[in-house]
């Protein structure tokens, strides 16, 4: 495309970006910091260049029948531009391309793929990521961006009248409708900016590399054990880990004490089983019987043999009763350790 010579001297030293035909001689272009229009001479006008600064409060957008008329708000005045129904993507691209530039929402290099505008809703594909602006304007300040290395996953559903675009963002998804008779248009727009980002071919290259990526994070997202961290088992042992254990060795415990018991002959039992006699007595008493020297027999009278033959009679009712309880308990044993034998 050549840059007529009245565009040249409207640069003053600044780089020419690029720049798009409106239809005859006409020619829009991009600088870093403007739009230049170029006005070939006509029959009821002189040629002409007109400038539009990208620092702008509010773009407005108007869509007629032949033409479509933008319209820029600046602080101090407002200008419009109208081109052809024709170039108006290319142009609205051009717009957009320089205002993000300028508001840096675009890194330096970063260009625009495609721009769409929809009832309230503007979208920019741009090469790195996805800008949003809903409202009357086609553009303002308010707006959302979404990074495309932020992109966990890309989805698009299709319904009866529009068509969601699912952006996966950290995990997170975020929904915008498009209308389906350009949904396709945006489709292939957003998926050509995002394969080139990632640098594949298809949409099953771009989820595999997601899955990859999300495997990759789980993998580092996982705890590394090392060899000063304790775990359960070693040397401590968690709450109510051995309760059964405990339990079960308590219970053989118990049932190995009250065999054993019942195997043992009873303090107070001969070998056989049967009582001992001589078992209710006490230590003192056995000795001072076995060695104190017992009264000449002479010297004893009818009234201390009586004596003795009560107490006698008093100790042998002592050492039955205790026999007796010694057989209860004997047979208390057995009978505990049966049931036990038997699950009771």
């Amino acid at each position: 495309m050549e840059i007529p010579e009245l565009v040249q001297e409207h640069l003053g030293g600044e780089e020419l970006q690029t720049g798009i035909m409106l239809g005859d001689e006409d020619v829009l272009c991009l600088t870093p910091t403007r739009l230049l229009c170029y006005r070939a001479e006509g029959l009821l006008s002189d040629e002409s260049v007109t400038e539009y600064p990208h620092e702008v409060e509010r773009l407005g957008l108007n869509e007629g029948r032949r033409k479509t008329k933008f319209v820029f708000e600046y602080v101090e005045d407002t200008r419009s531009l109208t081109v052809p129904n024709g170039v108006a993507g290319d142009v609205l691209e051009l717009v957009l391309e320089g205002i993000l530039s300028t508001e840096r929402v675009l890194e330096e290099d970063e260009g625009v793929v495609g721009a769409f505008r929809f009832s309230e809703l503007t979208l920019i594909v741009a090469e790195q990521r996805l800008v949003k602006h809903v409202g009357g304007s086609v553009w303002e300040s308010d707006f959302e961006t979404f990074a495309y290395e932020d992109l966990t996953g890309l989805e698009f559903e299709k319904a009866s009248v529009a068509t969601e675009i699912v952006l996966q963002v950290d995990g997170r998804p975020q929904r915008i409708k498009t209308p389906n008779d350009k949904a396709r248009l945006v489709e292939k727009t957003l998926q050509k900016a995002v394969f080139e980002f990632f640098d594949v071919t298809s949409m099953s290259e771009l989820q595999s590399h997601f899955q990859t990526e999300a495997d990759e994070e789980s993998v580092d997202e996982e705890p590394a054990s090392t060899g000063d961290e304790f775990s359960f088992g070693s040397e401590i042992t968690p709450l109510g880990g051995d309760s059964e254990t405990t339990n079960a060795s308590t219970e053989d415990d118990t049932n190995r004490s009250i065999v054993d018991a019942e195997d043992e002959p009873t303090k107070g039992e001969t070998e056989d089983g049967e009582p001992a006699i001589a078992s209710g007595l006490s230590e003192t008493e056995s000795a001072s019987i076995e060695t104190t020297d017992g009264p000449d027999p002479d010297a004893l009278t009818q009234e201390d043999l009586q004596e003795v033959s009560d107490q006698l009679s008093e100790l042998t009712t002592a050492v039955n009763k205790q026999n007796e309880l010694l057989r209860k308990q004997h047979g208390a044993i057995k009978q505990l350790v049966e049931e036990l034998r038997q699950g009771r």
